[in-house]
């Protein structure tokens, strides 16, 4: 019964990545009343890097839709695409996609979306619930993402620890430039205070005349 089992499961997870079975998820909404929605729909921010200050949704055709993630300076940091379907005249199936922007920071943005796959899945899971709930007229339900929210996590925690060990290696480095700094600092000091006081020149025996001009001895 288990091998059986097994194999109906990687029939169904071939069928998907064929592109057999439809992507996405289907509403009982006609496609021009899920396009306005979505037209006035802003994604969840929240859910973003911090660097994200806002998005730009655009209709890009009748069954396309795309927000542009810009930061303060309006430069664009990531695309979300959804590219909708109609299926009836009150069916629309919607497939959310992400993809890099446009621009000097396409590649960049490619390779991260590459190399960290949870993070933009949940990305994706975060963008697809934002828009179930507008169209379902409910709440966005964060018991929808947690899954994909703790994976990203669980993925980023050993770059987070990279990242951290180099800031504290680079902080350690700083120190230990500051201290021998002020090493060198205080040794220069040092030399130039026994150059100025006079140490080590020759002083007048007890009793022997000073010249009046300099303090010396004649």
């Amino acid at each position: 019964m288990m091998p059986r089992a097994l194999f109906m499961l990687a029939v169904a997870a071939l069928v998907v990545a064929c592109g057999l079975l439809p992507s996405g998820k289907s509403y009982p909404l006609a496609i021009r009343d899920v396009r306005q929605t979505l037209l006035a729909m802003q994604p969840p921010m929240e859910f973003f890097p911090a660097e994200a200050a806002g998005a730009r949704v655009r209709r890009e055709s009748d069954t396309r839709i795309t927000w542009l993630l810009v930061n303060r300076q309006g430069s664009g940091l990531l695309t979300f695409v959804a590219d909708l379907e109609e299926e009836g005249p009150a069916e629309t199936r919607i497939n959310v996609t992400i993809q890099p922007p446009a621009g000097s920071r396409h590649d960049q943005v490619a390779k991260g979306l590459e190399d960290n796959p949870s993070a933009a899945d949940f990305f994706r899971s975060a963008m697809e619930e934002q828009i179930a709930s507008r169209l379902e007229k409910r709440d966005f339900d964060m018991a929808a993402i947690q899954g994909k929210m703790m994976m990203a996590a669980i993925a980023t925690m050993p770059k987070m620890q990279e990242s951290l060990d180099k800031a504290v290696e680079k902080e350690q480095a700083r120190n230990r430039d500051n201290i021998d700094k002020a090493y060198r600092e205080e040794a220069q000091g040092g030399a130039a205070y026994s150059s100025q006081s006079g140490y080590g020149s020759s002083e007048p025996a007890y009793g022997e005349p000073m010249d009046p001009a300099t303090g010396s001895g004649w």
